[in-house]
This record gives C-alpha cells, structure tokens and sequence, in this order.
C-alpha cells in the first residue's frame, strides 16, 4: 500500500487500512517512498507488518539513502534479495553488510536528519505543504483544469499532481519530450509522466522552492508550446 502515492500525490489513511487489514488477517508492507519528512512518521504506532521508504527524497539524503523496517515477529524471516555471508546471522547483519555496496548514502542520512531536524520539521512541513497547496490551485485557476484532488489540500503532503493541458499535448504529445524540453531550453525540472493513459504533472514544493518557481513553469511551458499573454482561450 502506498503511504503518499507518486503519480497522484496523495496521501491516503494509511492508520485506517493498516488497522483493517489487520482485523481482516491481511498481510500489508507500506510503500512509504515518499513519507519520511513529507509526514509525521511514527511506524510502530502504525503497525504494519513491513514499511519501506526513502530518505533521499525529503529527508534530503544522499541518493541510494533509504530503510525496510519489519515487524519483530517478521525479522527472522525478512531476507535481502543479495545474500552474503551474514545470511542467518540476524535481520540488522543481513541487511548491514551486502558485499561491496556503497553505504555512504546509508552514514550521511543521519547527518541529513539531524540537520532538517534543527530547522524543525514541524516548520518544514508546513512550509512545503502550503506551497504545494497553493502551487496546486495556481495550475489549476491558471490552466482551467479538473483538480485530480481536493482544492483545499488536505489529501496532498509536499507535493500535488495536475493534468498535463491538453493544448500543451497537442503541441508536444509525448510526456518525457515534454519534461526533457522544459529541462534543456527552460532550466526547468518537473516531473512529467502517464499514468491511467493520461499526461500528468507533478510539482514539488521543498524548503528551496518559493512561488517564483511555480512562475517560471507556468511560463516556459506556454512559451515551449507558442503561447502568449494573449491567449488565454487557448490555454483552456
């Protein structure tokens, strides 16, 4: 189950699916790619059986950073894919050594933690919350989109995913064009991809971005697809 979708960028209840599956004798692993330091995270309060996340996202860690926790009654029978010769030794032994890995990414996130954690996550999480929420109804009054999620922002954490316009897939049909072009001629990386067959955009907002950001995309995009100030008829 994903904690904070990718595509869509929503968050769902995750406490609430946990405590049924658990009623109900299902298994869950939580997909929490993008929840340390997007969410308040206390996992054992969750009670999933495994919970699996990145840290290289909005923990600000190196890539290649993350973590699987497993509950204790699981740890014994929780393996890596890469086996070496700590195999049987013990959950944290398996996990700690697998051959010539790198795990700088694993001995900076502490340091990526602590250092977000003097800021204060608290003020992190409501800075990027409210910028998403704002960048979210920015794109959405701008192009005259469908919201893919509520306006008001309670389903969105540090992030919030809008439909592609449809005169920007006219002009450029394909997404990872589309992404590449905003990158190389605009200086502007954002994520773009299809999901359920439709073009979609998902815009993230962090400690570094401020509505100047949202600005610029707006404007590249409608200057890559021959738009003007003039035409705003276009645009919807």
């Amino acid at each position: 189950i994903d904690h904070v979708s990718s595509p869509t960028a929503i968050r769902f209840p995750i406490a609430e699916i946990v405590a049924h599956c658990r009623k109900e004798g299902i298994l869950v692993l939580v997909d929490g790619a993008h929840a340390p330091g997007m969410v308040e995270l206390d996992i054992t309060a969750l009670g999933p059986d495994w919970y699996a996340a990145n840290l290289h996202k909005w923990a600000c860690a190196p890539p290649g950073a993350g973590f699987l926790w497993a509950a204790p009654q699981h740890r014994r029978s929780t393996h890596p894919m890469t086996v070496s010769h700590y195999l049987g030794a013990s959950y944290e032994a398996e996990f700690g050594w697998q051959g010539t890995r790198d795990i700088t990414p694993w001995l900076c996130a502490g340091v990526s933690i602590a250092q977000c954690a003097a800021v204060g996550w608290n003020t992190i999480r409501q800075h990027n919350h409210a910028l998403a929420t704002w960048m979210h109804q920015e794109l959405v009054r701008a192009w005259d989109l469908e919201p893919l999620s509520a306006i008001d922002g309670h389903l969105l954490g540090s992030m919030a995913s809008v439909r592609v316009p449809a005169w920007a897939t006219a002009a450029i049909g394909d997404s990872l064009e589309l992404r590449d072009r905003l990158f190389c001629e605009h200086q502007v990386e954002v994520a773009i991809f299809d999901w359920n067959q439709e073009p979609l955009m998902r815009v993230s907002a962090a400690a570094h971005n401020c509505s100047e950001d949202l600005v610029r995309l707006v404007s590249a995009l409608e200057s890559l697809c021959g738009l003007g100030g003039s035409d705003s008829q276009k645009r919807k």
